[in-house]
C-alpha cells in the first residue's frame, strides 16, 4: 500500500508552504489546534485550508490515513508527514 509520507517532499518545501497561513490572525481554533500539533506551523496550515471546520476535520477517520483521524497524527512525525 502506498503511504502518504513518502510523497512528502521535505521540511524546505513545507516551510515556504506554511509562510501563507502563519501570518494569519489566531483564533482561537488554531489554539486548540495547537495543544494537538507540536509543530505550530501545521495547526495554523490545518486551520487556514479548513476553516471554522478544522476542529471537526481532525476528529474523523480518512481513509487517506489508513482510517486514523487527523488528531492521532499529531506529535507524531512520520503521521504528521502523511498530513503535511
Amino acid at each position: 500500500m502506498i503511504q502518504l509520507g513518502q510523497y512528502y517532499p521535505g521540511d524546505e518545501n513545507w516551510i515556504a508552504f506554511s509562510t501563507l497561513y502563519t501570518t494569519m490572525p489566531e483564533p482561537a481554533v488554531v489554539m486548540e489546534l495547537k495543544s494537538i500539533f507540536p509543530d505550530e506551523a501545521l495547526a495554523y496550515d490545518i486551520r487556514g485550508i479548513m476553516d471554522d471546520a478544522a476542529v471537526a476535520w481532525i476528529e474523523k477517520e480518512m481513509p487517506a490515513l489508513d482510517h486514523l483521524r487527523p488528531a492521532d497524527c499529531g506529535g507524531k512525525t512520520e503521521l504528521e508527514k502523511r498530513l503535511k
